[in-house]
């Protein structure tokens, strides 16, 4: 009695072991082994360090490539090169036999590569590339004077620069600045007209259709575009006989109507450099009303004007989220929450002066001026920087044109 009950459990053993089939992986009903193939998320371009916006996914099939709907089967997920995150490490297969995780790019620009392996140490690639939006437009005096340059756009890694406008009577000034419009497909900048007067003006971005939008011996700079699209706010010098300098004041126009309202009414108090919130309510400034240079929010009508914050600053723009605010102080570079709170230095190595930064469309980069990077060698050299908030790490936009006097650069939106 016993040895037969010992010879079927010999029996059942065997069966067992034959039925789990060969090899090293699971198996599907035929017994041969289960691969993994590529389904969903290859070959994608995102900004680094942003999530793809197709999540990765992989399918179970057999040994012809025929999807195979099995359950339970793990997958691995590991990033290969460009330093980003891939999550969950590991994921099993649904009821149709497919797998899925999430990836979030590296910091740097470039391809970058996460593998899917099966159990069996089969193992398949997803590739994505990490590329900065674009383009960017700002003002360069190459092949031009020193004093005078013209509108250029030019992809993030510094190729393809491309002039927008003739001749050279565009200032290369921060404080004159450029702004793209809301739908990416115009500029406003600032040129000289034929009295030598500063005016607004607007162009497409292929350098068609240009407009100047303001008029009279008044200098006026410092557009922004508002979030509709419809306004511009920008700085206007205003001449007084009574109001000491810097007297400057910040007024609106309708773009197409060419109506404008003032909003600041300040006499000497330097009023300047407006740029709207990305909600459209509100509008952030510099004024030297208290004696230095401060940050100071009003309603877009105006009203309610509030100091944002102690310490000197200028050049203010808030971040496209509206959470944070990007600021110069003194030759530095700062950001603080939009309430004023945790000001932080990002950037503190100019030989001189920082001027105008501007937001990256995802938020994760400042573009900024650094002047005469090259102090002590006796030449001029601004040049256009974009800053990686994460690494704190700097890439010149515009170090291969060959200008001394590079500014005003702006993102497109």
């Amino acid at each position: 009695m016993r040895e037969n009950q010992l010879r079927f459990v010999i029996l059942v053993t065997l069966l067992t072991v034959t039925s789990c089939g060969r090899g090293n992986g699971p198996t599907g009903t035929d017994g041969a082994e289960i691969r993994m193939q590529v389904l969903v998320g290859n070959d994608q371009i995102a900004f680094p360090h942003t999530e793809l916006p197709t999540g990765l996914t992989v399918q179970a099939v057999d040994a012809n490539g025929g999807p195979l709907h099995k359950p339970g089967v793990p997958v691995s997920w590991t990033v290969r090169s460009g330093g980003g995150e891939v999550s969950p490490a590991s994921s099993d297969t649904d009821e149709r036999g497919r797998a899925s995780a999430r990836w979030v790019l590296g910091p740097n620009e470039g391809e970058q590569t996460v593998a899917a392996a099966s159990p069996s140490g089969q193992v398949v690639t997803f590739a994505a590339r990490a590329a900065l939006p674009g383009p960017i437009a700002f003002v360069s005096n190459t092949t031009c004077t020193l004093v005078g340059g013209r509108l250029f756009v030019i992809n993030p890694d510094g190729t393809d620069a491309v002039p927008v406008t003739s001749g050279c009577n565009v200032p290369t000034l921060a404080e004159h600045k450029v702004d793209w419009s809301p739908d990416g497909t115009q500029l406003a900048f600032v040129r000289r007209d034929e009295s030598r007067n500063l005016q607004i003006s607007v162009i497409d971005d292929t350098g068609t259709a240009e407009r100047q939008l303001t008029s009279g011996a008044s200098g006026s700079r410092h557009p922004d575009w508002s979030p509709d699209g419809t306004r511009i706010a920008y700085t206007v010098q205003e001449s007084s006989s009574t109001c000491p300098e810097p007297n400057s004041n910040i007024f609106v126009m309708d773009v197409s109507e060419g109506d404008r309202q003032r909003l600041t009414e300040g006499c000497g108090e330097g009023n300047r450099m407006p740029d709207w919130s990305p909600d459209g309510t509100r509008i952030l400034f510099t004024s030297e009303r208290s004696g230095a240079a401060q940050l100071y929010v009003m309603q877009a009508d105006g009203t309610g004007e509030t100091k944002l914050a102690d310490g000197e600053a200028s050049y203010a723009k808030w971040s496209p989220d509206g959470e944070r605010i990007a600021f110069v102080r003194g030759a530095e570079v700062w950001v603080m929450d939009a309430d004023g709170s945790d000001q932080t230095v990002v950037y503190d190595r100019s030989q001189w002066f920082v001027t105008g930064p501007e937001w990256s469309p995802d938020g994760s980069r400042i573009i900024f001026t650094d002047g005469e990077r090259l102090l002590g060698t006796g030449t001029a050299e601004d040049e256009v920087l974009i800053l990686d908030l994460a690494t704190r790490t700097v890439v010149s936009l515009t170090k291969f044109l060959g200008a001394n006097i590079n500014c005003c650069a702006s993102w497109r939106r």
